[in-house]
């Protein structure tokens, strides 16, 4: 008998594809009630597959009594109860390996179109400015300092690329890793006070929530940059506006927003931001990875049950 994933909303047809190649998917349509759709299937779901907004919480978890893994088709759980699946005994996992580059990639564009006022000088040569006048000057990267908060996959991605183009880097985890080259910061402020970019590539949640406040964007300075590939609520966009208004910092490059799709209307208008659709892990090679990488992971997890109950 085949293994029953259950796929909530969220999850793209090719990972769906892919997977039906080993399993028998059992999908949703709707997020609504979803213990009283899947009741028939309860005692059989072995896995769950979902976007990042889930929605997998304590009640569901309790209504599949054989569930045994949840994998996000993304980069963040945070619509995944971690500590309830812990208490089931429930594995909790997410793509984020197979979308690291894609997102690190997207993170040094956000961060070199504001150092080099890249959206200005397009607007400038398409109004045929150029024969007449010149944009501003833009800034070099080599021998800036770039702060990373979170220093995960995707962090250690995006500090590799600031790397090569002789950026310094720091980070700020909850905890050092001590295989990393890279200069640690206990305290988050203090990194920001080093640093003259800082990249959000941290996880989103309650921890993490408007993290970056208007105190610590003040303390990026005037000259300084705000990156977020992350997570939108991880930003106090209200302040984050107040700061580019005022010239509190230089400017921001931002992939994520906190009530996606709806973009702040200062953020938009101010010439201070490069905005993008959070594309972070939009490109086709990515999508297919992502693909491979959830199916792969589970079979190697059902394969290793099925060899133990063997050995």
């Amino acid at each position: 008998m085949s293994i029953k994933i259950l796929s909530l909303p969220g999850v793209p047809a090719v990972a769906l594809d892919e997977l039906s190649n080993t399993f028998e998917i059992i999908t949703l349509k709707s997020a609504n009630n979803i213990s009283e759709q899947v009741e028939k299937y309860s005692n059989e779901i072995r896995a769950i597959v979902c976007g990042v907004k889930g929605p997998v919480d304590e009640t569901l978890l309790v209504s599949l009594p054989n569930l045994e893994i949840v994998f996000c088709f993304g980069a963040g759980l945070d619509g995944i109860d971690t500590e309830a699946a812990a208490r089931h005994n429930v594995r909790v996992l997410n793509t984020s390996p197979a979308l690291a580059d894609s997102v690190a990639d997207l993170a040094m564009t956000l961060l070199l179109a504001l150092a080099r006022g890249l959206i200005v000088a397009d607007k400038h040569v398409r109004e045929s400015k150029w024969p007449t006048s010149k944009p501003p000057f833009g800034m070099l990267l080599a021998g800036k300092r770039a702060g990373i908060l979170g220093l995960g996959t995707i962090g250690e991605r995006v500090a590799r690329r600031a790397q090569a183009f002789g950026v310094e880097i720091g980070y700020h985890n909850r905890s050092s890793k001590s295989e990393s080259e890279f200069q640690y910061f206990d305290d988050f402020g203090a990194m920001v006070d080093w640093c003259d970019f800082l990249i959000v590539c941290a996880s989103g949640g309650p921890t993490s929530n408007k993290l970056v406040n208007a105190q610590i964007l003040s303390r990026i300075g005037s000259h300084g940059f705000l990156i977020n590939v992350s997570r939108g609520s991880i930003v106090d966009e209200e302040a984050l506006a107040d700061a580019l208004d005022s010239g509190v910092i230089a400017g921001a490059g931002l992939d994520v927003f906190e009530d996606e799709p709806n973009v702040p209307k200062r953020l938009i208008q101010n010439p201070r931001t490069v905005l993008s659709p959070h594309m972070g892990s939009s490109t086709n090679e990515t999508l297919t990875a992502r693909a491979k990488y959830l199916h792969r992971h589970l079979s190697e997890h059902f394969s290793i049950l099925v060899d133990e109950s063997h050995s």
